[in-house]
């Protein structure tokens, strides 16, 4: 996730829609004052080649290095979220959501700067969360497509949760990865930039060539008519909000 304050925006990152490449390239217009997050050794590698802001200001605190100034931002965090560890959770990280960082930052800074996430088509996107899997856990490919939607169950939601707080949206934007060429030019021209931020993410090509395509990918998925209806009921506020339609059953 980035905060960037001379553009004055917030990045909220969710799984699976490219938002690695989004934030290597957002990157490109922060400093060493704004909060930018650690990704994988492999997309930091990225990242250092481009010459873009490295992750800064994001460190963990623990209980004893708090301040009389970090009291009023803790008492909101634990107002908020959960917090199950004697440390006080990173104070910004990668797949932060948008609860928690509302939490940590000064309530002027949330209310003032324009905050904006990437959203996709669910079905599609437990298509690329499963091929992901597969290449940290192959064994998982033995077990079928059908068995890790049901053991990732919780994961359909996760997206709609980073961006909503009981049940409602409080980011400014959802730029949908079915259209993300021309929600981020748009975007550029909101945030006054100096470049177009859906060009410049073009060349970056973080955590690319897992999924396959075409016959491969329809070799392997297969939609029964119970597994659309479960990803329907994990998210039909999603669903609804961008009409976005389910793959057709071939089983």
């Amino acid at each position: 996730m980035i905060i960037n304050h001379r553009y004055r925006f917030i990045f909220v990152k969710t799984r699976k829609v490219a938002g690695t490449s989004l934030e290597i390239a957002l990157s490109s217009f922060c400093d060493s004052g704004d909060v930018v997050t650690p990704v994988s050794l492999e997309d930091e590698t990225i990242r250092q080649k481009l010459g873009y802001q490295k992750p800064v200001n994001w460190q963990k605190k623990s209980v004893f290095e708090l301040t009389r100034s970090d009291l009023p931002k803790l008492l909101r965090f634990f107002k908020r979220v959960r917090v199950a560890s004697n440390r006080i959770p990173a104070r910004y990280y990668n797949h932060m959501t948008a609860t928690e960082i509302a939490a940590q930052v000064p309530k002027e800074v949330w209310d003032s700067y324009y905050k904006f996430t990437l959203c996709r088509n669910p079905w599609d996107r437990m298509i690329s969360a499963y091929y992901w899997t597969l290449q940290l856990r192959p064994e998982v490919g033995e077990r079928g497509f059908t068995r890790f939607l049901y053991e990732r169950r919780e994961n359909i939601s996760e997206n709609w949760r980073a961006y909503t707080e009981n049940g409602n949206i409080i980011v400014d934007e959802l730029i949908k990865f079915e259209e993300l060429q021309s929600g981020l030019s748009k975007l550029s021209e909101r945030l006054s930039l100096p470049g177009d931020i859906g060009k410049l993410m073009k060349d970056i090509r973080a955590k690319s060539a897992v999924r396959p395509s075409g016959k491969d990918e329809r070799e392997t998925i297969r939609w029964s008519r119970e597994t659309i209806e479960l990803v329907q009921q994990e998210v039909p506020e999603e669903i609804s909000l961008f009409a976005y339609q389910p793959p057709e059953s071939t089983v």
